[in-house]
């Protein structure tokens, strides 16, 4: 059921973006670090790769973003970070919304931007069992603020973005919520 109806709105969220006045497209690094120690030990990260789409609804000095990324992380936390090989996965579907700012203008040609967004994150799917009990149930979604800082340059992009999660991730364990950590490059049709 979830996945359907990841499906449909990935599918609306497409036809949305395309009829905007941008969109931008993005791929890059991923890194998660869950609250809880037992999830994610000390000085260790999930981290993997990530890609996605924003769109852009108005242009200025303040705008509308909607988009979506998909995520692709390991799901036992490492010391070392592999980004590109990555090992029992989790996957995750993010929807994103909110507000863009350009912060400041350097030339024609290059912006400084931000972001501030609500983040719909479903875990789509993880290795179950994998971990001993009670830490091995996951729930389906939770919900993070996104902040985004990013330079453009003309239609190219780089941002840094963090997410701050709300909502605990591992069911009916306490101060088990994921944070992540992006870098990303990206281009804006």
């Amino acid at each position: 059921m979830i996945r359907h109806l990841l499906c449909l709105m990935f599918l609306l969220l497409s036809c949305f973006a395309f009829s905007q006045a941008g969109i931008q497209f993005m791929g890059g690094l991923s890194s998660a670090q869950n609250e809880n120690l037992e999830v994610t030990p000390e000085g260790s990260s999930h981290s993997g790769y990530f890609f996605g789409a924003d769109a852009a609804l108005n242009q200025g000095k303040m705008f509308f973003i909607i988009g979506a990324q998909y995520h692709k992380l390991s799901f036992e936390a490492q010391t070392t970070k592999n980004y590109f090989s990555v090992e029992n996965p989790m996957n995750w579907f993010k929807l994103r919304f909110g507000l863009g700012f350009q912060l400041f203008q350097i030339s024609d040609d290059i912006k400084v931007k931000a972001k501030t967004l609500a983040s719909i994150n479903a875990l789509v799917s993880y290795p179950e069992n994998f971990n001993p009990e009670p830490y091995h149930i996951y729930n389906s979604s939770v919900a993070a603020i996104a902040l985004g800082l990013g330079l453009e340059f003309k239609s190219i992009s780089f941002e840094l973005g963090y997410d701050i999660g709300f909502f605990n991730a591992v069911n009916k364990i306490e101060n088990s919520k994921f944070d992540f950590l992006t870098a990303s490059l990206g281009f804006k049709i």
